[in-house]
């Protein structure tokens, strides 16, 4: 039994070595395209993530990550770029940076991780959550603007205008659009939608503000989210409310918001990266969904002289 028992401890360990040997000599291309600077924090998350399942920037891993693009064209660019180069995987942050990888990459075999993405399905990225098939998978945001609308009216119960200023040829910008337009008049709310094709489009319409709007609504749109310092600067100075989906501009100085924390996600889509990488066909891999909370910026709430129920700022994921 003795003998049986070495010999068993001796083969695991010789596994164990040969695996080991074998990780370390795998050198790993991975590349990034990224739309607008507003998912920093989610490609910070994303590469954290990946440090964490072995893939060590600077040692067994390259990121071919050339800047953010700013525009649908600069996006194509950087993707010829990385295309180029033969990734092993290629993560894509925003709807527009995933849909422009699908389409370059669904006949080359590279494999892409998206994250975040509005919705993957109405977007043409994918036909199906649980097997989207094909090269490509990731993590999609829950449809829950709709509840981010709510949230304002719950914390300012008399607000009735609300600004919605919005890409027009960004899906992911339209869907919310569609989204909170459908439910707004039920709620009492006026939705004022603003359609904006550049950063000067956005500096102008925070230029001529419209009169009596109580809160702009950010919607999942890189363009008008990455405009976040001159909205929180705007709606500090009128005293209004700023809604962002996401937590990383509630820190910036949006006033609230419903929805996601962008360095979380990116490492959710870094375990999704991990698997692939090990060999599991994206197309087998189900899309994900991120988790929701609700964000409240205490130092906004008091400079706007706002009030908030504490049963409202108990529910908040983190008050600033």
């Amino acid at each position: 039994m003795k003998l049986i028992s070495l010999l068993l401890v001796l083969s695991l360990t010789f596994a164990v070595s040969c695996t080991t040997n074998e990780n370390e000599d795998k050198h790993f291309r991975i590349g990034i395209i990224q739309y607008t600077n507003t998912n920093d924090m989610t490609r910070q998350g994303f590469v954290d993530g990946m440090s964490s399942y072995g893939y060590q920037d600077g040692s067994n891993t390259e990121y071919l990550y050339f800047g953010n693009a700013y525009s649908f064209e600069e996006i194509n660019g950087i993707l010829d770029r990385i295309i180029e180069m033969k990734p092993d995987l290629i993560y894509a942050s925003t709807t527009p940076a995933s849909l422009r990888a699908y389409q370059k990459t669904k006949n080359t075999g590279i494999p892409v991780v998206f994250g975040p993405v509005n919705d993957p399905v109405k977007a043409g990225i994918i036909k199906n959550i649980r097997a989207p098939g094909e090269n490509i998978t990731g993590v999609r945001l829950a449809p829950s603007d709709p509840k981010r609308l709510e949230w304002i009216k719950l914390i300012k119960p008399d607000a009735k205008n609300i600004l919605l200023p919005y890409t027009k040829n960004d899906t992911s910008s339209n869907i919310t659009v569609s989204l909170i337009s459908k439910v707004s008049k039920g709620m009492g709310l006026n939705i004022i939608k603003h359609p904006v094709e550049s950063k000067e489009d956005i500096y102008e319409m925070i230029e001529n503000m419209p009169e009596n709007i109580d809160a702009v609504f950010m919607p999942r749109d890189g363009l008008v989210m990455s405009a976040i310092k001159e909205f929180s600067k705007m709606c500090l100075e009128k005293k209004i409310i700023l809604s962002s989906p996401r937590h990383e501009q509630v820190i910036q100085g949006a006033t609230t918001g419903y929805g996601f924390i962008g360095y979380e996600l990116g490492k959710q889509a870094a375990r999704m990266a991990d698997s692939i990488l090990k060999g599991t066909p994206p197309g087998q891999v189900p899309v994900e969904t991120a988790e929701d909370y609700l964000f409240i910026n205490l130092d906004i709430v008091n400079s706007i002289d706002l009030k908030i129920s504490d049963i409202i700022l108990q529910q908040a994921y983190k008050a600033k």
